[in-house]
């Protein structure tokens, strides 16, 4: 990529990246309330949660967001590794969401590459196609931001 492209995509991230960074610190400084209730929601789905305190629980969100988008994306990803399709669905989709809501272009790709790769494992009808899709969508965006890496490893596997 050109210095030229480099420097024309430079207002974009930066504005991506500080609402992001808004988001999670945003989550720094949650009243107890609140972060009570994100905490039940985490320790619903995932009881080892209810060990860590509200407030704690609230800071590792925001330093989560902070630094590699919606959480969403890693409890998708825990869900799929223990075989939990619908709760690593629910995951993935409230992730590109939130990635998509809050303009976290490479985040919303890695999320779209986890979901295709669970897509797949489950197997069900309809989800081959499903992760052909988010996978297009997910090359499309690796190329279209020059994310050489991530694009490189996505293209050589095999799914």
């Amino acid at each position: 990529m050109s210095l030229a492209a480099k420097l024309r995509r430079a207002p974009l991230r930066l504005a991506t990246g500080a609402f992001i960074l808004n988001a999670g610190v945003g989550k720094l400084s949650l009243d107890e309330g609140t972060a009570g209730y994100l905490h039940g929601a985490g320790a619903g789905a995932y009881p080892v949660l209810k060990k860590v305190e509200p407030t704690v629980f609230g800071k590792v969100l925001a330093f989560t967001e902070i630094s590699v988008g919606a959480v969403s994306r890693y409890l998708g990803l825990l869900a799929t590794a223990e075989a939990r399709w619908n709760d690593a669905e629910r995951h993935f989709e409230e992730a590109s969401e939130v990635n998509r809501r809050i303009g976290a272009r490479p985040w919303l790709a890695h999320t779209q590459e986890d979901y295709a790769r669970m897509l797949v494992a489950r197997g069900d009808a309809g989800d081959a196609e499903n992760a052909a899709r988010l996978l297009d969508e997910a090359v499309a965006t690796y190329r279209e931001l020059g994310m050489a890496g991530p694009l490189a490893k996505l293209e050589s596997a095999a799914m």
